[in-house]
């Protein structure tokens, strides 16, 4: 006999359940934001600004996104010298840098340009740093060369300190960099002052090419040998951003000047030039020091590990090792 089942749900029974509290918070709390985005949007650009500096986080948030999509230097302007007569608004003005650097905004043509003037008129770290970022990753010349030329309008101890930071960081911000080096003479006394003791000054000085390569060969005779081979560090770096610069140094080993590779041996040996072992040794048994002698020893180098051996028995010296580090040039260190 056939009998006749009752249908069956693979589906579990429905159940009714309490709705989330914390769901219809957030849905409250992206509602309150769109509706006090759309009131600040309409509001003029006065408004704005007295909102923005005697408002809470929330108001100032969302006047920063609005001031950021109208891009209009002027009111940015006219909101800095506002803030700057309120005590501590001034730093509230990176929330509009912020906005302004925004990923999920890509701005081409002349909004990018305005983009980058209302960074420009914000006078803190953030608008410094974010203005060399613009000049180290656009891929528009003209937006590149808009914030550079911006930049030249800020004093040098602000790019300065911007890059020290990026540095500090572990993430040298290039074009703050750049920045530096195209001040040219003016930032070129404080850099070498630092050289030896302060290591963010290589790559503003490797880019200065032919306005700091005098000094540097210079310093490559300093007495302290912290200077020397910080200075044989900038000099290689620059042949990677202008080698032309370069020509006289790197001619020596060519034409054989033993004099001039001696005085500056700590470039060289940096270099790290395939082939040049026999002529470094020349200069090294022609004008032989025993500083020299052990940066040869110490230089990571067999060929002029051993030929600098070799050089100092011949000038009647013993050499032995010992437990420790040395702080000398390594072969092709900074290449």
């Amino acid at each position: 006999m056939y009998t006749r089942q009752q249908p069956t749900s693979r589906y579990a029974a429905p159940r009714v359940r309490r709705r989330s509290r914390a769901r219809g918070w957030l849905f409250l709390l992206v509602l309150a934001g769109a509706a006090l985005y759309f009131a600040v949007a309409r509001m003029s650009p006065e408004q704005k600004i007295e909102a923005f500096v005697t408002g809470d986080d929330a108001r100032q948030k969302a006047i920063a996104r609005v001031l950021a999509n109208d891009l209009d230097p002027s009111v940015i302007q006219q909101l800095v010298a506002r803030c700057q007569a309120v005590p501590g608004c001034t730093t509230k003005l990176d929330s509009v840098v912020t906005e302004l650097s925004r990923s999920d905004v890509k701005r081409v043509g002349d909004d990018a340009l305005r983009q980058i003037r209302c960074t420009a008129a914000i006078p803190t770290m953030s608008a410094t740093t974010r203005l060399g970022s613009v000049i180290e990753d656009s891929a528009e010349p003209l937006e590149r060369q808009t914030a550079l030329t911006l930049l030249q309008d800020r004093s040098l101890a602000d790019v300065v300190e911007a890059y020290k930071a990026s540095v500090n960081r572990g993430m040298p911000n290039k074009g703050l960099s750049t920045a530096i080096a195209a001040r040219g003479q003016v930032a070129l006394e404080q850099l070498t002052g630092e050289l030896g003791s302060s290591g963010w000054v290589t790559d503003p000085l490797a880019r200065m090419g032919r306005t700091s390569v005098g000094v540097l060969t210079r310093k490559l005779r300093a007495p302290d040998s912290d200077v020397r081979f910080a200075a044989a560090d900038a000099l290689v770096l620059m042949g990677k951003y202008q080698p032309d610069a370069l020509a006289e140094l790197t001619s020596a080993l060519d034409s054989r000047d033993l004099g001039v590779i001696a005085g500056q041996y700590a470039f060289y040996i940096r270099l790290g030039r395939i082939g040049s072992e026999g002529v470094l040794l020349q200069a090294l048994s022609r004008y032989f020091r025993v500083d020299m002698c052990v940066d040869y020893l110490n230089c990571g180098n067999s060929a002029l590990e051993e030929g600098a051996r070799r050089v100092a028995r011949q000038r009647g010296y013993d050499v032995t090792s010992s437990f420790g580090s040395h702080g000398g040039p390594r072969w092709g260190e900074a290449r």
